[in-house]
Order: C-alpha cells, then structure tokens, then sequence
C-alpha cells in the first residue's frame, strides 16, 4: 500500500495534477456531513520558517503548538534558509515536546551543509556577505551564526533521528494538500524568505485564492517611506514579487510597527525565564538556544515580531485597522532582478542616480495590494500592553509551567517572595 509520501513523490513533478485533484475536492465540499462542518470552524495553518537563528521563530511555534491543544489545527511546517534539514528538525522537536508530533515537517528550499556557497547567493541574491558572513566558508572567509540549532544536537537525545521530509520537491503537493484539508482557505504564517512559498505559487498560481498569508517583515511608516528593507522580503526580492503580486490575500506584521508599540520581552521577563527551576524539557533546550543568540547571559532588547505574527493569525479580532498598500521591489515586469541593483545588498540602496529602491511601497485601493496592520484593539497603549503580555504568558508553560500570569506579575514586580521558582 502507499504511503502519503510514496503519493507525494509520485506526483510532485506533476502540480497540475494536483490542482486537478484539488478542484475537484473542492466541488464535493458543498457535499460534507455535519461532522466535517463542524471541523470547518476550526482555523489551520501552516508555519514557513528559518527557525535556528534568532529565537523568536522557535518562540513563535511552540505558541502556535500550545494554542492548537485549543482548536487551532497545524497542517504542516516547512523551513528555508541554511541547513533547512536542521531547522527542520528543530521544528519537529518542538512540535514532539507540545505533543504536536504527527504534524509534518519539510525541509524546503536553502543551502545543504556540502552545497557550494554560490547556491545559497543565487537563492539570495540581496545577502549583504561583509556583515552576515559566507555559509559553508572555505578558509579565512567568515563564518555566519556557527550556533545554529547546537543546543539541540547537543542536548536533545534522538535529535538526528526525528522524521522530517527531506525532499524539497515534496512541498508543493504537500501544500496543496493542506489547503484540501483545510476546506479551501489555509493561513500560511511566512517567518522567513519567501523562497517557498513563492515556488509553491510559480508551480500552482491558482492555489492563491485558497490561502491566506502572514508575513513578519519590513520597516514601513505610515508616511509611506521606508526606512529599511525587511530581510525577509528583501534577501530575495524576486521571490517576494511572486508572493507580493500572486493575488494572494496578505497581512504584514511591519517591524516598525513591532517598535513603535514596544512588543518586546522585557529584562526581567527575560531573567525569570532563565530563573525559572521548572522549566521543560523544551524550556532548557529554548533557554540555551537564546543564550547562543545573546552571547551568555546578557540581556539583549529582544522584539517578538515572529510571535506577534502568530497571535494576530490566530487571534483576528484584534486587528482594527489595516493600510491597503502595493510593495514594490527592483524587479522587472517579469519579476526578474533589475540589472542596476546586481551587486548591491539588502543593506545598500542601488548605484547613485539610480531611480530604483530596493523596497518601496504606496498605499491604493485597488488591484494586487497587502493589508499592512496599523492598529489593533483602539489604539490605546495600555491595549497593546495588554496583548504583549498574553503572549508572554502564552510562554509559561514552556518556562515556568506551575506559576499563573498573576504570580509572574508578581514576580516581575518585586511583590512576590517565592523563592523557589528562583
């Protein structure tokens, strides 16, 4: 008998196909018990990450793993960037330790640990080399983050032996799958480039109208300037043009807006999570990892862009105001990197006198645009204080698992003496 994988390997040349099948499912939807109605009010999802280097993609999935204990229904989890199979596998440990398990988990497309440099430069066209450094260096060439996923290889027994999909070409059957499942309309939450998804899109165009995609990137005022590219539109602005023009509905979680209403994770949030003598399993293996990130103990100011993006996916009556805006990269009609911009990074802007930027955008009401989040709640501080701090206690059972949000208040304050979950 064949296995869902023997099926996908089968098929993944043949995406056509799978529409074919996919329009197909969706004729007989009309046609569901009362059962399966009833599976249609829940929400899924589907996670696209570079988990294993700043600490918020691993935050932002296990809030998702804990919230579907809820109803919340993940579909599946894909990785991009370097080591994909490695971060891959970090996905499948969190998923295993919130009881996630049979969630699948591909590694997508990025840069093998044997592959030529040069692979990883035409996946990234925009990498800023001299800042981040080289993957898979040769010798007296610098290294990028070297720390990636050691505290669980180290620490997590059976790390090597998790089962993910290795094949990236198994994605997009996979993805289309899902978006069967999930009865015609999949929130898709983007942590990181865009390479996957944007494939997925070039292969099926039609499975735009079925999604739904939340993007964590940019620095967008409301001014319309930019006043940075986001890295993860901007590593790769071909792959995000396909994303940004498929017709797809998006929401973008922009960083500046991340800053300006101050979700972070405070200093002594910070130290009480380290603090903690209860933490989990995963707790450990995440407090580790985030001591790779902050170089020790030191307390760096750490924004939760990556699990805000979850919370709004999950949580969207929150959001009550978006700015319809049409993001513009330097790319050709055909979506092709314009020549004036090869050679540049992501940290530059092009050639002087070149009309081009590397990231632009304008507010429209019509045609391919994206819902750029503006306000939630009414706008008030103590509002957006308020939903840092459910995300934050959304982390407790992971950290600090037998105290309420009421005492880690308390102990944040200074008016607790409980000393021993210190």
């Amino acid at each position: 008998m064949k296995t869902q994988e023997d099926l996908q390997q089968q098929l993944a040349g043949n995406p056509s196909f799978f529409l074919a099948m996919f329009n197909l499912q969706q004729k007989k939807l009309a046609a569901k018990t009362e059962e399966t109605a009833i599976e249609a009010k829940q929400d899924f999802y589907w996670v696209d990450t570079d988990i294993g280097g700043d600490i918020d993609d691993a935050l932002a999935l296990s809030i998702l793993s804990i919230l579907a204990r809820s109803g919340k229904k993940i579909m599946g989890v894909s990785t991009t960037h370097t080591n994909p199979e490695q971060k891959a596998r970090i996905a499948k440990m969190i998923l295993k330790e919130l009881g996630q398990e049979a969630i699948p988990v591909y590694a997508g497309i990025g840069l093998r640990p044997h592959d030529n440099p040069e692979v990883f430069f035409r996946q990234n066209p925009m990498w800023p080399q001299a800042i981040f450094g080289v993957p898979n260096p040769k010798e007296g060439e610098k290294a990028i983050y070297s720390l990636q996923g050691k505290a669980y290889e180290s620490s997590y027994h059976g790390f090597f032996e998790l089962e993910i999909h290795s094949d990236p070409s198994l994605l997009t059957p996979a993805l289309i799958n899902a978006v069967k499942s999930s009865n015609g309309k999949l929130n898709i939450i983007a942590l990181g480039p865009m390479a996957n998804i944007a494939q997925t899109l070039s292969e099926v165009p039609e499975l735009a109208k079925h999604i739904r995609i939340w993007v964590m990137g940019g620095w967008f005022e409301n001014s319309g300037v930019v006043t940075r590219p986001g890295y993860n539109t901007a590593v790769n602005p071909e792959d995000s043009h396909v994303v940004f023009n498929s017709g797809a509905e998006i929401f973008l979680v922009n960083s500046q807006f991340v800053q300006d209403k101050k979700f972070t994770i405070t200093k002594k949030e910070f130290e009480l999570f380290g603090q903690s003598k209860t933490k989990t399993l995963l707790g450990e293996l995440l407090w580790a990892d985030w001591k790779n990130w902050t170089k020790g103990d030191a307390f760096q100011k750490k924004n939760i862009a990556d699990p805000l993006t979850v919370w709004l996916a999950t949580h969207n009556e929150l959001i009550t105001g978006v700015i319809h805006v049409r993001i513009g990269f330097p790319t050709d009609e055909n979506g092709k990197l314009l020549e004036e911009v090869k050679g540049c990074n992501m940290m530059e802007q092009p050639k002087p006198g070149s009309a081009s930027r590397l990231i632009s955008y304008k507010q429209v009401s019509e045609g391919n645009f994206v819902n750029l989040i503006s306000s939630l709640s009414e706008r008030q501080d103590q509002d957006y204080e308020k939903i840092r701090k459910e995300i934050v206690y959304s982390l407790l059972p992971i950290f600090c698992p037998d105290i309420s949000p009421q005492m880690f208040d308390a102990l944040e304050s200074g008016n607790s003496d409980r000393p021993a979950v210190l």
